[in-house]
């Protein structure tokens, strides 16, 4: 085939290269999944509209799940492959530049997890299915491109007593044949989770004009009882530092064993027996401002994903015991580091980089110090709303903070986030209030 009718099989992502996809920008996904919990079999039905950017007569997704039994490009057979993490998609004719299209993709099976993310079974009454860049595409076919964010329509149908919890808003609940129909919304994004459990729902009242809902089961135990007790709370307290959520409402979900890479979604918060600590739940909330909302445009980018949610712990410390405490997490924090790092905003990798998850939230801090407190909080605040949804950079913010502040950051972002040489603790201000 023509190479220029080829979509790229890459979004050139420095530190994943082999996900993301070109030739096309997703639009939509509207995933249909029928799932039980103790039955083998599941059946997913996946419809991806998008828009052609090039002339396509082959292009790609990400996947390394279940072969899929069919393959429909706008409702006609196509021929597919599967190999190396990749679906490739040859429709019978090519797709011309600006050509909307929908790929439809039918797999029956029980997906399972790869390499412990994914999909997970968590005893015989719980699924936990999720996914980010690389997590996603372990189980639905997916564009992993960061930047390619498109709308999620999800319909969940399990048996009763199962309840089916999406990402975004819940938009109905329907009776079907066995069980029922949970229909969700979210987006534009490109993360996306599903749990399905015998949870028994509850109000959690609406703060700073949102609606909370608990799922939750119907044996918790007082500790726990008592941290979901803390949640509006704690979210309450984080709408005054970062402006209201971006979200028409937010959905607080138990989930048994719970990852570290488990995150939140759109309006939907995890946790559970491993995340019970409210700095754990500021530090997980902070995230759906920060990292579902406001999307690091590559892994590469990922000082934005770090550095804000690990700085929601300290502020949630800052709240809760007071600056003295505060103080005590900085210092212990900058002496983890040691004289050197890699640049946050030059990271090799993501995993256990201390440039990212311990330099970030104190190149934030320093931040804070040199612009002041009112400051530095319309910088957050302003960052949520004008980069609302959208894929940025770690320039975007830089660019962004020098506008609110009015003042040049060329210091800062060289000596915190450009240079791999850790700046003394002094100019993290502790004892300054």
């Amino acid at each position: 085939m023509d190479p220029a009718l080829v979509g790229a099989a890459s979004g050139h992502d420095p530190l994943l290269p082999t996900l993301g996809n070109g030739g096309y920008d997703v639009r939509l996904y509207d995933v249909d999944v029928e799932t039980n919990p103790v039955d083998d079999q599941t059946t997913l039905h996946v419809i991806i509209e998008a828009v052609a950017t090039q002339r396509l007569g082959r292009f790609s997704l990400d996947y390394a799940g279940i072969a899929p039994g069919s393959v429909r490009v706008d409702d006609a057979e196509a021929a597919f492959t599967e190999s190396g993490g990749k679906l490739t998609v040859t429709p019978p004719r090519p797709i011309e530049v600006g050509g909307s299209f929908r790929t439809a993709i039918h797999i029956v099976g029980r997906p399972i997890a790869v390499r412990g993310v994914g999909w997970a079974w968590r005893g015989a009454d719980q699924l936990s299915a999720f996914g980010i860049y690389d997590t996603v595409p372990t189980w639905l076919p997916t564009n992993a491109d960061p930047a390619d964010k498109a709308l999620i329509e999800t319909h969940l149908t399990v048996p009763r007593p199962y309840t089916a919890v999406g990402p975004g808003v819940l938009v109905s609940v329907t009776d079907v044949a066995g069980g029922r129909k949970f229909d969700w919304r979210a987006g534009p994004s490109n993360q996306f989770s599903i749990v399905v459990r015998d949870y028994k729902v509850a109000d959690l009242g609406t703060v700073a004009g949102v609606p909370l809902t608990s799922y939750e089961p119907n044996d918790l135990a007082p500790r726990q009882r008592d941290a979901l007790n803390r949640i509006p709370t704690i979210f309450e307290y984080l709408t005054e530092l970062y402006g209201p959520l971006p979200f028409e409402s937010l959905n607080v979900v138990w989930v048994d064993g719970l990852t570290d890479m488990e995150g939140p979604d759109e309006g939907l918060l995890k946790w559970g027996p491993q995340r019970l600590n409210p700095t754990a739940l500021a530090h997980h909330l902070t995230h759906i401002w920060f990292t579902v909302n406001v999307t690091p445009s590559t892994s590469h980018e990922s000082y934005l994903r770090a550095a804000f949610a690990n700085y929601g712990d300290v502020l949630w410390i800052e709240h809760e015991d007071g600056v003295a405490a505060r103080d005590e997490r900085l210092a212990a924090m900058h002496a983890r580091l040691g004289a050197r790092t890699e640049a946050p905003a030059d990271p090799s990798r993501i995993a256990d980089n201390a440039a990212l998850f311990i330099r970030g939230p104190l190149s934030l801090h320093t931040l804070r110090v040199i612009v002041g407190d009112d400051t530095f909080f319309d910088i957050l605040s302003t960052w949520v709303v004008r980069f609302s949804r959208q894929a940025a950079s770690v320039d975007d913010f830089v660019d962004l903070a020098e506008q609110v502040s009015g003042r040049s950051l060329d210091i800062w972002k060289q000596r915190w986030l450009l240079d791999q040489v850790v700046p003394p603790k002094s100019e993290l201000g502790l004892g300054s209030g």
